[in-house]
Parts: C-alpha cells; sequence; structure tokens
C-alpha cells in the first residue's frame, strides 16, 4: 500500500480508471491490517492490560489521520497536492521498515524481550498456543460458516456496521463539509479536520484505561463493553442532531466542537464491540475481526452515493 499511495499522482494523471484501479487494489491489501492486529493483540497482551492495549495499538490509524489531516493542509497551502501522497508514503516505508525490524509474531520468539515480561505475558493473555496447531487445521469456510451462525459474531457485525456509517463520514467527508458548508480555509480545514481523531484517540485511552480499572475491580468484562459500546453509540448520534442545527458559517466553531466531542467518544468502542472479539474467540480473533470489519466497511462504499443522493 505505502508503493501504491506513491504511485497515486502517477495514476490520477494518467485517467480516472486507472485510478480507480488502484485504489481498489490498495483497498484490498489495506483489508488485511486490522484483523492481523487481534491476533497479535491476543498473543501480546496480559488480561489485565488488554484494554489499553487494544486503545493504544488501535488508534494509530486515528493518531495516522491526525498527522496526515494537519500536515496534509500545510504541503497543500504551500505546495501541489502530489506531495501529500510523497510525504505519506515516505513515512509509512519507514514503518514498514521498523516493523519488519522491531516486532515478532510471539512473545516467545522475540530476541530481545526480558525473561521476566515474557514470563508475565504467558502466564496472563488469553492466547493458547496448545490448540493453536489444530485450530489452524480446521477449513476456512466451514469456519466462516460457523461464526456468521454465532449470535455474538452477527452482534458485533452489525455493531461495526452501523458505527461504520459515522466513522465513514467523518472521516471521508469531514474536509468537504469544513470546505463548502463551514467556509474554512485550506489551512484551517486540516487542522479542523483532525480534532475529531485527536478527541478520538485520547479518549480512547482514557476509556481503556477504565475499562482495566474496572475489570480489576470485579466488574464483569461483558459488562463494561455494553456500557463503553452505549456510551459510543448514544453521544455520537446526541452530537451528530446538534451538528445538523449549528452547520452554517456563523456557528462554524460549536460545529466542530459538537463534531468533535461525537466522533471523540466513538473512541470508547475499542473498549466495547473491538474488545469482544477477542473476548468471545481469543484464538480466532483475527478472523472474527476480519468478519466484523468487513460489516463495518460496506458503508465505505456506500456512504458516498447516500451523501451525493441527498445533497445534489
Amino acid at each position: 500500500t505505502t508503493i501504491l499511495g506513491a504511485l497515486t499522482p502517477l495514476a490520477a494523471s494518467y485517467n480516472i480508471w486507472c485510478l480507480f484501479a488502484l485504489r481498489v487494489v490498495q483497498g484490498i491489501l489495506e483489508g488485511v491490517t486490522y484483523p492481523c492486529l487481534n491476533p497479535m493483540t491476543a498473543r501480546w497482551a496480559p488480561e489485565g492490560e488488554r484494554n489499553r492495549f487494544m486503545s493504544f495499538a488501535y488508534m494509530g490509524g486515528t493518531v495516522g489521520t491526525v498527522v496526515t489531516y494537519t500536515l496534509g493542509g500545510l504541503i497543500l497551502a504551500f505546495t501541489s497536492w502530489e506531495y501529500v501522497f510523497y510525504v505519506s508514503s515516505c513515512a509509512a516505508a519507514v514503518w514498514c521498515l521498523a516493523w519488519f525490524l522491531l516486532v515478532s509474531d510471539l512473545p516467545e520468539d522475540h530476541p530481545r524481550i526480558s525473561e521476566e515480561e515474557k514470563k508475565m505475558i504467558l502466564a496472563t493473555r488469553s492466547f493458547d498456543p496448545v490448540n493453536r496447531d489444530k485450530e489452524l487445521k480446521t477449513p476456512l469456510i466451514p469456519l466462516i460458516w460457523d461464526m456468521l451462525k454465532t449470535p455474538a459474531v452477527v452482534v458485533d457485525m452489525v455493531t461495526d456496521h452501523c458505527s461504520g456509517w459515522g466513522n465513514i463520514m467523518i472521516i471521508s467527508m469531514s474536509p468537504t463539509f469544513m470546505k463548502d458548508v463551514l467556509h474554512f480555509d485550506i489551512a484551517q480545514n486540516g487542522a479542523m479536520s483532525m480534532l475529531p481523531h485527536l478527541c478520538r484517540a485520547i479518549i480512547a485511552q482514557i476509556a481503556g484505561s477504565l475499562s482495566d480499572i474496572g475489570i480489576r475491580q470485579g466488574v464483569p468484562r461483558l459488562t463494561l463493553q455494553k456500557i463503553f459500546l452505549a456510551i459510543s453509540f448514544l453521544v455520537s448520534v446526541i452530537c451528530l442532531v446538534v451538528m445538523s442545527q449549528l452547520s452554517s458559517p456563523e456557528l462554524k466553531w460549536w460545529c466542530v466542537v459538537a463534531m468533535t466531542v461525537g466522533f471523540g467518544f466513538n473512541g470508547t468502542s475499542y473498549s466495547g464491540h473491538y474488545a469482544n472479539v477477542i473476548s468471545i474467540g481469543p484464538n480466532r480473533s483475527g478472523t472474527t475481526l476480519g468478519l466484523v470489519n468487513m460489516a463495518g466497511n460496506l458503508p465505505g462504499f456506500l456512504m458516498p452515493l447516500v451523501i451525493t443522493a441527498l445533497t445534489k
């Protein structure tokens, strides 16, 4: 995806269909990223720290959006749009190099982990290495079919799909909204568009810490997951309604506040249904999140069609 990101300006200069094909391939390749994180979390995160681990690691994409919106706005203000893709691709290439050099699949295989830390992780993680080889022999299609018949998996899929409509709208449409509706200039646009993502990253860390504290105090894990998911949905819905009443240049600062708070509290979902994905099947959390993430990303191509139909 790093290479394809750097090739985006070239594809765009050729024709729109070349750009379309590149973006499709990039999306297919990027689709494995989050499902890969769940098995890593199950293998590396102690039970008592898992929600903080997830909130921190999974917010990497959100922090990347914060940096990209801010830096992209400055780049667009002083030079051409192509450099947004070149700079972000260079940063991604550096991260890829660091990942391949520093990351190991299992704590048992990491060359630089201390014995004390390794023993603590192995004793307290949810991953079961004994059943791993047996489970890997399970045929994929029957496994997925069984998952789709499991109520907990279906609930997580529906939840992520519903959450995805709001997420995709903010992620993909906020720069256009800031420019065309609230009338921010291009430099302000980048800064204002990143604020909801920054708030989301911060609130996710707070929610992860509070969830782990609750677990240590004896609150059932599922109860905490339900509470944080309810907070995510209710606050987001209220703020979206408020935004609709503040969407004018005269009230643009209050509108940004509503957007920031609403999308910010979506960060509690990482202590909600995302945490539940690992709880219901630690060794199969990657496959489960693949299904959940698929449902959550369906609005990615449906939302632009809906927005076009409502606003044209």
